[in-house]
């Protein structure tokens, strides 16, 4: 059924970080309903009060900020949408939670305790090529404040590995304009340089994408959001990339390792 519902996403033509995080949302709700019941998804049982309860589990459960809970929320009024398309017939309201004292859409950062949980959920990856690749993005957001839009289109042209002008350069889409990033802070250099290792050895060496996966030769949005979900399970905190970058913006990680953010848009 997720598989169904991801090919309507892309006969509307959506961006795929948005197919991603709404694949991402159902995902995550189907798992909890099965964890609930017991029993496999049945759209033709699924209620209003199943969505309510829902959204109570990642307020109260899960301590999700109104924020996120939308944003998950957002993934699921597309889910249902397509399932109406199915021939469901159920009508689910599904009204955002009020987000008071803040701007909506604004990420907030992580606390060092949940920053602590997210390195140690990384470092807890049995795989190799995905710890060594995990790492090396989240250490991009949280020691440089690079996003990940940024990030996943990187090339290796553009991580220099010159001894002493260690550095990698951001580009933008949008037009000439580029940043470029010092990568000279010890943790972060160590783990450019053991992704750059791990990286020589899988099956897509020769792309010319910094970021790749075990299938292609670049890292898409989809996998991302896998990223943030192994992460999310192992941490016990919902993780999010955007948030993580607004924790160097709001200044632990600058505390950190003292280098400037970036604020290149891409």
């Amino acid at each position: 059924m997720v598989l169904e519902f991801e090919r309507y996403l892309r006969c509307q033509e959506l961006a795929e970080k948005s197919i991603a995080e709404y694949r991402g949302a159902v995902c995550r709700f189907l798992e909890w309903k099965q964890s609930i019941s017991g029993e496999p998804f049945c759209p033709d049982r699924l209620r209003a009060e199943d969505l309510a309860a829902y959204v109570d589990f990642l307020r109260q459960r899960k301590g999700l900020s109104a924020y996120t809970v939308n944003k998950n929320q957002g993934g699921l009024r597309k889910w249902l949408e397509f399932l109406q398309t199915r021939g469901w017939k159920g009508g689910v309201h599904l009204p955002n939670v009020k987000c008071p004292g803040r701007k909506p859409g604004r990420p907030v950062g992580y606390e060092p305790r949940e920053v602590e949980a997210i390195l140690r959920a990384i470092e807890m990856e049995p795989n190799a090529f995905l710890r060594a690749r995990d790492r090396c993005i989240c250490y991009f957001e949280l020691y440089r404040g690079v996003r990940i839009g940024a990030a996943l289109p990187l090339k290796m042209a553009d991580v220099i590995l010159t001894p002493g002008n260690q550095r990698m350069i951001l580009r933008s889409s949008r037009g000439p304009r580029a940043d470029e990033i010092d990568l000279g802070d010890r943790q972060l250099l160590g783990a450019v340089l053991e992704w750059v290792d791990v990286r020589s050895a899988s099956p897509h060496a020769d792309s010319p994408f910094f970021f790749v996966s075990r299938r292609s030769g670049r890292m898409t949005y989809g996998a991302a959001e896998k990223m943030m979900q192994r992460i999310s399970n192992r941490a016990q905190v919902e993780f999010r990339s955007d948030r993580l970058r607004q924790t160097y913006l709001n200044g632990s990680g600058e505390n950190r390792t003292g280098g400037g953010h970036v604020e290149l848009e891409l």
